[in-house]
């Protein structure tokens, strides 16, 4: 309904959906009404390509509708191309807007927002038995959700962001997840799961710092709670880096580049 108000048709429908969550029916018929070009955000593909194992469910459903697919995931790219999809590499990015430096004190050792499932849980009562000041946002915590207009400062109070790179409660599979960009953004050290992909966008160790396994967190969170000037020059680089690489207006010129391409 809204559509048929606009005073000019749209050339581009960017969507962010699965199959499970419309009916390509309507985007056929948004096709035939306005001409435009459809493109789909994927994310997850590793475990959202198809959905519980129906085809249909997942981004794979949408193959015959959309003229671009983005991917979070690089080895997906190849199935949708297999499927004469135009698909490329798209991971999430940050806005400097939003996040940025700021000059307070630091109140904790370790942050992590992110609601409470998984092997957060266990993650989360170790380092608190290993005696680090830790504090944790999101739902299903005791503190809550925190105001996304708090969050960066929030992670400018934190000596080190803790991130998780699992999928749902897999602890073998993981992704790319927003933070991986809002943290660097934000100025503060970044510590989480070793995930190929976030290896293609930062240099290890040098921009960002990575972990195995929750014994790898213990050990990494105390070597660089007692390395000031590593950890601050870490955070440094990769503040940097999101700046120069991981910006959405970055992506979104990307983008356009790859409209141009098949058109």
């Amino acid at each position: 309904k809204d559509i048929k108000n606009l005073k000019q048709n749209p050339d581009i429908l960017l969507m962010q959906t699965w199959g499970f969550r419309i009916d390509v029916n309507v985007i056929r018929r948004i096709k035939k009404d306005f001409g435009c070009k459809v493109i789909n955000i994927g994310m997850d593909e590793k475990h959202t390509y198809w959905v519980n194992g129906v085809p249909e469910d997942g981004t794979y459903g949408l193959k015959d509708v959309i003229d671009i697919m983005l991917t979070s995931i690089p080895v997906a790219i190849d199935w949708f191309r297999k499927e004469n999809v135009p698909c490329f590499f798209f991971p999430e990015a940050s806005d400097s807007n939003f996040f940025f430096p700021i000059d307070t004190d630091k109140k904790y050792d370790i942050g992590l927002v992110g609601e409470n499932y998984g092997i957060r849980t266990e993650i989360v009562e170790i380092l608190q038995k290993q005696g680090f000041n830790i504090k944790v946002y999101g739902d299903g915590w005791p503190s809550g959700r925190i105001s996304p207009n708090l969050i960066n400062e929030f992670y400018n109070q934190c000596k080190i962001v803790l991130g998780v790179g699992t999928i749902g409660y897999c602890n073998n599979l993981f992704s790319l997840k927003l933070r991986d960009f809002d943290v660097p953004m934000s100025g503060a050290f970044y510590l989480t799961t070793f995930c190929e992909e976030l290896s293609m966008l930062y240099e290890e160790d040098s921009e960002i710092v990575m972990y195995s396994d929750i014994d790898e967190i213990v050990s990494k969170c105390a070597y660089y709670l007692d390395h000031d000037e590593q950890r601050v020059a870490i955070a440094r680089n990769g503040h940097l880096r999101a700046l120069k690489d991981h910006r959405y207006d970055k992506r979104f010129s990307e983008l356009i580049d790859a409209i141009k391409c098949i058109d």
